[in-house]
């Protein structure tokens, strides 16, 4: 086994390798259509290296992710239901062959240099070895643990009641009620602004109830809380959450056949779209996976965006940055964190805010917004330069892999790991520097139940000591 997966992936290296100067090389004397080819090949050659153990891992979940917000458009495109080249975000225009064309090289040298960094992380550091195993704690991890799950509960039932009333307050006033400020200034009760009070306690509580029958039981109490939010429309954070959850039940629990899944999953929206196209007859309108992957491809007007308006933007700090930026300089300050406002492009730096204003300011006021992506954050940092592209994406890649192995070390790099891991999946379509804000906001508390589970620690010991 070992010996196979050598020879693949010397083998993918040097094919990659090659597309790689071959595309940099001649992008002039490359079609668009060509670039296309390359771009599907090499992608689907990435899925079969990300099978290479047959488990359920990080490097297939990004993919997934990159997939969906990010290459549907352009598969779609080659099987002639799009045109991945119409710009329909607000500007109603088209790219420039030119446009096209670097957009599907800077798109093929991040899936280049993400693949190698996977085939360096399974190589040297023995990612196919077990790691189900782990230690459970003492007794006085255990009544920690009680207490945590107790608040839990309770932060899962404000939670649902809020959830609830927001579903409402979107029928009534629409989605846009979510982000143009809005939300932010409704008089919920005090007891009900707890969101993101469960979003740290829950990594926290299954850091310190891990067997088995807890998790499954908290996983599903989870499960029912981001069903309900979905109905607020944020089916994005939702959808990761759940892809995270199965990468934590899989890793250190009980193995996730991969392609099992995906034979569940596919059986899943075949039978759907079975059901809606006898309700509503055929047509490539009523297609679920038309209307998923091209609803959800947006991230790649995101990249095209950013390469049309790079020279155009005003921020001073890179948008890969920004986040840090905007985490101390607008979220404590409450007249530029409510909706979006002027003041947001003066003091913040988020691609978000630069490029919904570039592409239509009356939008971006009003409260819609392009989102971000990880490829057009790393474009921007680099100004375009393809070889820093590739170093950039291959060192990021290779990190995350890498210190997803600590993820159970200790409550520290569990719940930071956590975050990071969730804005790693969701990166294809958001900033993964989101993750700062958790982890900030988690600090506190990690360091008060640390202290608690310290304090019950030195009980038990004194409790053990024979008189």
């Amino acid at each position: 086994m070992r010996r196979k997966t050598v020879i693949f992936s010397v083998f993918h290296i040097l094919f990659i390798v090659y597309i790689f100067l071959c595309s940099l090389l001649n992008i002039n004397n490359l079609t668009i259509v060509s670039l296309q080819y390359i771009l599907v090949v090499l992608f689907i050659e990435n899925v079969v290296l990300s099978f290479i153990g047959k488990y359920f891992n990080l490097y297939q979940i990004f993919l997934g992710t990159s997939f969906l917000f990010i290459y549907s458009r352009i598969f779609l495109d080659m099987l002639g239901f799009c045109d991945f080249r119409v710009l329909n975000l607000w500007e109603n225009s088209y790219m420039t062959e030119q446009e096209a064309k670097l957009l599907l090289l800077t798109i093929i040298v991040f899936l280049v240099a993400t693949s190698i960094a996977w085939l360096f992380y399974i190589h040297f550091e023995r990612l196919l070895e077990p790691k189900t195993q782990f230690y459970f704690g003492h007794l006085y991890l255990s009544k920690l643990g009680n207490i945590i799950q107790i608040v839990f509960y309770i932060l899962i039932i404000l939670n649902i009641i809020k959830s609830l009333i927001i579903i409402r307050l979107v029928q009534i006033h629409g989605y846009l009620f979510l982000f143009d400020g809005r939300l932010q200034t409704y008089p919920f009760p005090f007891i009900l602004r707890v969101q993101t009070i469960i979003e740290i306690i829950f990594p926290i509580l299954l850091f310190y109830r891990r067997d088995f029958k807890s998790f499954k039981r908290n996983i599903v109490l989870y499960l029912i809380y981001l069903a309900i939010k979905l109905l607020t429309g944020q089916r994005g954070p939702t959808f990761v959450s759940l892809l995270l959850i199965l990468w934590i039940f899989s890793t250190y629990y009980k193995r996730i056949n991969m392609l099992k899944l995906s034979m569940i999953g596919m059986a899943s929206i075949g039978l759907i779209q079975f059901i809606l196209w006898f309700r509503e007859g055929y047509s490539s309108n009523s297609s679920i996976v038309f209307s998923l992957l091209y609803s959800q491809g947006i991230s790649l007007l995101v990249i095209s965006g950013t390469i049309r308006h790079l020279n155009v933007f005003t921020n001073k700090i890179p948008f890969i940055l920004g986040y840090f930026v905007d985490f101390f300089t607008i979220t404590f300050n409450k007249q530029l964190s409510i909706g979006q406002n002027l003041g947001k492009l003066q003091y913040g730096n988020y691609l978000n805010d630069h490029l919904t204003y570039a592409l239509s300011p009356e939008k971006y006021l009003i409260g819609n917004g392009t989102g971000t992506a990880m490829i057009a954050e790393f474009y921007e940092f680099v100004h375009g330069d393809l070889i820093l592209l590739f170093v950039i994406s291959f060192i990021f890649m290779l990190c995350v892999l890498l210190i997803s192995n600590l993820f159970y070390k200790n409550i520290f790099t569990y719940v930071f790991i956590y975050y990071i891991l969730y804005y790693f999946i969701y990166s294809p379509r958001d900033s993964v520097f989101k993750s700062i804000k958790y982890i900030v906001f988690s600090f506190p508390f990690i360091i008060f139940f640390k202290f608690i589970e310290i304090k019950k620690y030195n009980q038990s010991i004194k409790m053990e000591v024979p008189k």
